[in-house]
């Protein structure tokens, strides 16, 4: 045996630890004190020759998992995000096309009849009156009618008048925007297709930056391409407001393309590669989409209050430009700089780390020897090439280039046209060629996420409130796909148990969400188009599943990044992500023109962005995994991670690794408490508090099941109008009315002025005068309620009906909103500051804002109030159930979980109905309801901190304080030491630095890049598609940004699960540690499968039907948000797929290739949507198609879930394997 021998000592550890021998095959610690010997095998010893992820992480493993410099980091590159949110999408509002008819001029005397009769008037359905918003009557032909006198429609058959351009202009109703460029420039009939392009020009900006930010990235290093990208973006979009010409303001437009997708990927490189391992999952689906998402929703609050395009444009630019003074506060990579062999660099960055966090670090981080400088010197960089050297890698790329590009194809926004908007137009796609009844305005089927935001204005209602639910839908799918990422990690095959959980592949989860999302969207075209009954419910449903659609493809885009980031090395990472970024723009460039198809037939974009998900979600089953491993810094450690999942290789063994480990794990926890007993009066006492904690958590949300509740309401006639009881209940009705049968609405009345005539004369209602005849008015005088049920509620207060009805779903979204981010905040809170301290806040915030709702003066008030509550509400409740599972014995934990925390809030949930019977004032209700919040807090002096998170914190005094207090209540003596400390020691290992030709020097490498490359095409093409037609749907405009948003969590949520509970294996389905384990790949072409599926169901619904119009347009509907929710959940797989196969060197440039080909997706996504023009059912067959074919591709990635990330080429290449693929 090969002994090496030397002493180690830590410092700040106090005389007497153990000094160690290590050789090849064990650490032997020697105690110089009383403790005992200490034996700890080790697998293999680290050749002090490259440092690899591993090492750097356990060099750099000094610094604690969280700590000031970590939140400091994670909280400004999150914030640098936010300007990413609204500046791409700006174009929603700057470049929407306002109700316009052509110019009649001035100085033609036309009444008011033959006007209307010429070009309409704003809002007439083209359908019925046989308009065009593109041509009027001939001039001449009117003057000569209107000189003889002749009545329009009575005297002349207008079908039969001659019709002429637009000669003289448009005229632009200004009821929404006070300009946008389309009333500028006049971008309307056959200059209608500059709208896509404007759209499609900014994404290939995007392309053209995905290819050059990040070879430059791993060049130059992160920071510097971030601040410039910023400054890029930022500047052109302030030159925009300047801009005298369409073509100037599209030239500017595609430079911030440019500096919008490299400012994004690099941040999230810089994040990825500078957080612990435990924050990159946070970072990269709660940190990043989350504050694309926040900017996101302040981008539609900012178009509400600047109507005119060049003022939004203006205070869209500002925030970016202030964010360069950041430049001081973050910095570079110290896993890049070590990549470049610049090793002082990088240890002055850790350095004032440590003294961030209160940390003394060693005096020698990473050690260097003369192999390690001859081989930085030697390979500096990587090139572009290593992504295609290696088949593997080269597969992997273009695999994610493909799940990119169908992540951007997003189908919502096929428009599909009411009466009020008529037949399709012979001068373009613009008009619908579908009829859906009264109410169908355009149903939008987009390719991808691009598609589905770009198309938000289109929607029926308020465009503003559709842009913010929009954005707000993308909320809850972060949410699932950090919860996918968080909670389910990656394993070795189908279905594995590691640690006690189920845990599901990246891989798998992404094409989950992609096939799901895809699959819904298949769906839609089933729903019957032409019906004349049912309609609201029809286009309801259509609405539905588009928001579903969105929200699959939502999560796919959460998690596509984090995969890709980790599968490349940091030398090329950047690259990678760039060239996946790029492959993406096909998918958002194309998706505005897919969105155009759908002006020639309703189901052509759902065809083909559906078919395009399921085939990227299938492909996304072939990716590899990596979640969990160390981030790769070379070729080797990236083939290391994706190799052994397409083949076994034996030529690149995975490099050894040492383990440094400080904390307590959590058998030993277990087994040193193990004198307390499973169960005492300690333990009965901290399970029933908890409890008892929980209940106020069952009402305090749910209150507004009653407080927001909308009673039977009328139009309010003035009592001084001395009506008879029949006339005034022909006016608005009787409480409890049918308003099918009789005709009556809740929102209008009948005329006072003549109903005050024909009561004066004696007429009686339905008898003497033709009610349906008589002209209604709105309800002027307010609305009076019925107090049967309720004395009171939130919408008898503030008049929360009709027009302003929106606002009652919207309480509860913001509650949730509230839900979302005290989850974000308090969990990160709790970890630093205890587990006691954070519900005890959480439950008071949770108590007294409840309480502050009481006195609210207004519905704005009350709702700030109610996101308040909504944070304290979920922070209290999971800080109490992970205070429990930490306390309790192992036999109580699963009662504790299930009869415990979920009765309990049973419980309170019970006991609101009650409340709510003997209080019908919802003031008073909201008072008893907060009262037991406020009692519980009384509680503190009995509930104890966890002991585990006060070890974990190094408080181990504290810990064993709270444990023999808790022995004394169960009248148990403790042992005088309760925590022995096990302390194991490190090597590192340097790695060397690649240029971006790693990708395609290997075979396997060039293989698995290759195919990343179209996975993350076909996911960004779907989720573009998706996101550019939320507007369009059909139904309340409040309604359906509400469904788009909430339609996004389910599909991050399973994402979430997908890698938490099923972890990576290597094949299809195979059985380790007697539990079944699903593959990253598997699960992405899972969802991309799906997805596709359902897109290719869609064609088979009729369109053409004459019965149950509703119900095959709520039928549509689901499906399309089914498609939806498959691609959201592939979309937020792909990306920690992606970035745990490629080692460091070349991580962010793989990733950065994966993205630039995604892009090819987005870019594509418009045009496919354009096919929907000549045939229904074409784009739902080429997406639902593109998306089957990605999901079985991605049957071919290899598994690296469950394995430290690669940080060399050898490494990377152990896990693809050299010859799999």
């Amino acid at each position: 045996m090969w002994h090496l021998r030397w002493p180690i000592r830590f410092r700040g550890w106090p005389v007497g630890t153990p000094k160690y021998t290590c050789t090849s095959a064990s650490l032997a610690f020697e105690n110089s004190g009383s403790s005992p010997l200490i034996y700890t095998t080790l697998s293999q010893l680290f050749s002090p020759v490259a440092m690899d992820s591993s090492g750097y992480d356990a060099s750099t493993m000094f610094l604690g998992q969280r700590g000031r410099f970590q939140t400091v980091v994670f909280a400004l590159l999150c914030l640098c995000i936010v300007p990413n949110g609204f500046t791409g999408l700006s174009v929603v509002f700057v470049a929407d096309t306002p109700e316009h008819r052509c110019r009649v001029p001035a100085e033609l005397n036309l009444s008011v009849e033959w006007r209307n009769a010429m070009v309409g008037a704003f809002g007439d359905s083209l359908s019925d009156t046989g308009l065009s918003r593109c041509s009027r009557l001939r001039l001449d032909a009117v003057r000569s009618f209107l000189e003889s006198g002749l009545e329009p429609g009575t005297d002349v058959n207008l079908s039969a008048v001659p019709r002429e351009q637009c000669r003289d202009g448009w005229e632009y109703d200004t009821t929404i925007y006070s300009s946008t460029i389309v009333t500028e420039w006049d971008l309307v009939c056959e200059e209608n297709w500059r709208i896509p392009f404007t759209s499609s020009i900014f994404f290939c900006g995007v392309l053209v930056g995905s290819v050059i930010s990040g070879h430059i990235s791993d060049r130059f290093g992160r920071k510097m391409v971030l601040f410039i990208s910023l400054a890029t973006q930022n500047i052109c979009s302030l030159l925009q407001v300047f801009s005298p010409s369409w073509p100037f303001f599209c030239a500017l437009f595609f430079i911030m393309g440019m500096g919008h997708i490299s400012y994004y990927v690099t941040a999230f490189i810089l994040g990825i590669e500078i957080l612990s391992p435990p924050l990159r999952e946070t970072f990269s689906t709660l940190g990043v989409c989350f504050c694309y998402t926040l900017g996101y929703m302040l981008f539609s609050l900012a178009g509400f209050f600047l109507r005119d395009w060049r003022s939004l444009t203006l205070a869209l630019s500002i925030p970016g430009l202030l964010y360069l003074t950041l430049w001081r506060f973050i910095p570079e990579s110290p896993r890049w700089l070590l990549s470049q062999g610049r090793v002082q660099e990088a240890e002055d960055i850790l350095r004032k780390a440590a003294r961030m966090n209160g940390i003394s670090p060693p005096e020698i981080i990473f050690p260097v020897n003369q192999q390690f400088e001859e081989d930085t010197v030697k390979t500096n960089s990587f090139s572009l090439c290593e992504l295609v050297k290696s088949r593997n890698i080269c597969f992997l790329t273009g695999l994610l280039s493909l799940i990119w590009c169908g992540i951007h194809l997003d189908p919502s926004s096929v428009p599909v046209n009411d009466k009020r908007h008529g037949k399709k137009e012979q001068q373009g796609p613009t008009q619908s060629c579908a009829n859906w009844g009264g109410y169908w305005q355009r149903t939008a089927v987009s390719m991808g996420y691009c598609a589905l935001s770009l198309s938000t204005s289109a929607l029926h209602g308020n465009v503003y409130l559709n842009c913010l639910l929009s954005a707000l839908v993308e909320a809850p799918a972060v949410l699932l796909a950090w919860m996918l990422l968080r909670r389910w990690p990656q394993g070795n095959c189908l279905m594995s148990k590691s640690e006690g959980s189920m845990r599901l592949p990246q891989g798998r989860c992404l094409g989950l969400t992609l096939g799901l999302g895809g699959s819904i969207l298949l769906i839609v075209p089933l729903i019957p188009e032409r019906e004349e009954v049912l309609t609201n419910y029809m286009g309801s449903l259509c609405t539905g599943l588009v928001m579903l659609g969105k929200l699959c493809l939502t999560t796919a885009f959460a998690l596509v990044y984090a995969l890709t980031a980790e599968l490349y090395p940091t030398g090329i990472r950047n690259s990678a992500l760039g060239i996946c970024s790029m492959a993406s723009r096909a998918g958002s460039i194309s998706a505005p023109y897919l969105i155009y198809l759908g002006g020639y037939n309703r189901s052509l974009p759902f065809l083909l962005i559906g078919s395009i998900n399921v085939l990227s979600g299938l492909l996304s089953l072939l990716l590899p995994e990596s979640q969990g491993s160390d981030l790769p810094d070379s070729i080797s450690q990236m083939k290391s991670v994706i190799g052994l999942r397409l083949r076994q290789s034996s030529r690149f063994p995975p490099l050894p690794r040492c383990i440094l480990r400080f904390a307590m794990d959590s058998s030993g926890y277990d087994a040193s408490t193990v004198f307390l007993g499973h169960r005492g009066r300690f333990q009965s006492v901290v399970f029933a508090l908890l409890c008892v904690s929980i209940v106020p958590n069952g009402f305090t949300g749910l209150s507004v099941v009653f407080v927001a509740d909308t009673p039977e309401h009328r139009c309010r006639v003035p009592a001084e109008l001395n009506l008879s009881v029949e006339w005034r209940n022909a006016m608005v009705g009787a409480f409890g009315d049918s308003l099918s049968d009789t005709g009556l609405s809740r929102c209008s009345r009948l005329r006072l002025d003549a109903v005050r005539s024909f009561s004066e004369r004696g007429l009686e209602p339905g008898t003497d005068v033709n009610l349906s005849a008589v002209p209604r008015e709105q309800c002027r005088d307010g609305w009076e309620y019925d107090t049967t049920i309720y004395s009171s509620t939130i919408v008898t207060e503030w008049d929360l009906v009709c027009e302003e009805n929106w606002r009652i779903p919207f309480t509860s979204s913001l509650f949730f909103c509230g839900v979302l981010v005290g989850s974000v905040v308090s969990g990160t809170i709790s970890d630093r500051f205890g587990r006691k301290t954070v519900l005890f806040i959480t439950m008071a915030i949770q108590s007294m804002f409840s309480l502050l709702q009481v006195f609210s003066p207004s519905w704005p008030i009350f709702c700030a109030l109610f996101f308040i509550v909504g944070m304290g509400h979920i922070s209290n409740y999971v800080a109490a159930f992970v205070l429990g599972m930490e306390i309790l014995s192992p036999s109580l934990r699963d009662i504790f979980s299930t009869l415990g925390v979920c009765l309990f809030f049973t419980l309170g949930y019970m006991l609101l109905p009650l409340a709510g019977y003997f209080l019908r004032d919802w003031r008073s209700l909201t008072l008893a309801l907060s009262i037991p919040g406020l009692l519980c807090l009384t509680l503190w002096r009995f509930i104890p901190e966890s002991p585990r998170w006060l070890l974990s914190q190094g408080r181990v005094q504290e810990a064993e304080d709270v444990l023999r207090k808790a022995a004394q209540m169960n009248g148990i003596s403790p042992p005088e030491i309760i925590f022995p400390v096990n302390q194991f020691g490190e090597d590192t290992v340097r790695s060397k630095s690649y240029s971006l030709c790693e990708l395609v020097k290997s075979r396997n490498i060039r293989c698995l890049t290759g195919l990343l490359a179209l996975i993350w095409t076909a996911v960004s093409m779907g989720y573009c598609a998706l996101s550019l037609s939320t507007s369009a749907l059909h139904g309340n405009v409040y309604l359906n940004c509400l469904l788009s948003a909430l339609v996004e969590a389910p599909a991050v949520l399973l994402a979430w699960m997908l890698l938490r509970r099923w972890p990576q294996g290597n094949c299809l389905m195979s059985k380790s540690e007697g539990s079944m384990r699903l593959p990253q790949g598997r699960c992405l072409g899972l969802t991309l499968g799906l997805g596709g599926s359902i897109l290719l169901i869609v064609p088979l619904i009729p369109e053409r039907e004459e019965v149950l119009t509703n119900y095959m347009g709520s039928l549509c509907t689901g499906l399309v948000m089914l498609g939806k929710l498959g691609l959201s959940a592939a979309f937020a797989l792909v990306y920690p797929v992606t970035a745990e196969l490629y080692p460091t060197g070349i991580r962010n440039s793989a990733l950065g290739i994966c993205s630039m080909a995604s892009r090819a997706g987005s870019i594509s996504a418009p045009y496919l949507i354009y096919l929907g023009g000549y045939n229904r059912s074409l784009p739902f067959l080429l997406i639902g198609s593109i998306n089957v074919l990605s999901g079985l591709l991605s049957l071919l990635l290899p598994e690296s879930q469950g394995s430290d990330l690669p940080d060399s080429i050898s490494q990377m290449k152990s896990v693809i394997g050299e010859d799999k693929l």
